[in-house]
């Protein structure tokens, strides 16, 4: 998940906090089968944030992740299947995509 980088905690609506509407783009409230959860986090000012996320919006970031990875890095050009950042977001493009 360090490839889909999120926004500031302290940028966040109080539902974006709650994993009640999506980190990036604020729709919500997010349905239960239809959510990615992104996992605890830790707030620089303090306690926990639960950032959840709809599909569309990990799919969009995985994709540019995935990208931006696979073009610089070495195993992802000589056996993708060996790197496991470039597995780990093909492996997420597709799920979010279910």
């Amino acid at each position: 998940m360090e490839a889909l980088p999120l926004p500031s905690p302290e940028d966040v609506t109080d539902g974006q906090s709650r994993g009640a509407s999506c980190a990036w783009c604020g729709h919500g409230p997010l349905s239960t089968d239809a959510v990615v959860d992104l996992g605890t986090r830790k707030n620089p000012l303090g306690g926990s944030w639960f950032p959840r996320a709809c599909p569309h919006c990990v799919t969009a970031r995985a994709h540019r992740a995935l990208s931006a990875h696979a073009s610089m890095c070495e195993q992802c050009v000589d056996e993708a299947a060996r790197c496991a950042t470039g597995s780990a977001l093909q492996q997420l493009v597709r799920e979010s995509q279910r």
